[in-house]
């Protein structure tokens, strides 16, 4: 069995996720873009969260990404992870959600699961069933997220939610090897 702490308070929440939705910049990313003159270059993206989003895809989450942000590199990072829904260039998180991800998949706002890092996601936040912030987020996310990880974006925090919606639901990640 994972290790990974469930506070009591999101323990039901968490065992009834369905869907989870995360901001790319700041959760999957430290929040830092790489420039040249030619324009961007790139985003680091931590290779645990990316088995985070596996393990939760292999328990029967759907998992997207909504973000503002339109760049090539997301795309080909959505693509790795093998992400049901990608949302990109969103200026109103709630909306795309609405629009573009709810009228695929039958899942209430309280199945949902949303992680967020600044004030684009705080609407979002605070309709979704569960709302995590990683550490590293801006003060604003931090005052309405029902958790804040221990772990900052891009270096584990999706893995964190990860493993602690597989404590709730009772599932050892062990069992899922063969599954990803």
């Amino acid at each position: 069995m994972t290790e990974a702490f469930v506070p009591d308070a999101l323990a039901e929440a968490l065992r009834s996720v369905e869907l989870v939705m995360l901001d790319v910049d700041g959760v999957l990313t430290r929040g830092q873009k790489l420039y040249s003159a030619c324009g961007l270059l790139g985003l680091e993206f931590d290779t645990r969260d990316g088995l985070g989003v596996a393990l939760l895809r292999a328990v029967g989450c759907t998992v997207g990404i909504v973000s503002n942000g339109t760049s090539d590199i997301i795309r080909t990072r959505s693509e790795d992870l093998r992400l049901d829904y990608v949302v990109l260039g969103s200026n109103n998180k709630r909306q795309s959600i609405e629009e573009e991800v709810y009228p695929r998949v039958a899942v209430p706002w309280d199945r949902l699961l949303v992680m967020g890092d600044d004030i684009w996601d705080i609407e979002v936040m605070l309709l979704a069933g569960v709302s995590i912030a990683p550490s590293d987020a801006h003060e604003s996310i931090l005052r309405v997220a029902q958790y804040v990880t221990k772990r900052p974006g891009g270096r584990g925090a999706v893995r964190e939610m990860a493993d602690m919606v597989l404590a709730a639901k009772d599932i050892d990640p062990l069992s899922l090897l063969g599954m990803l």
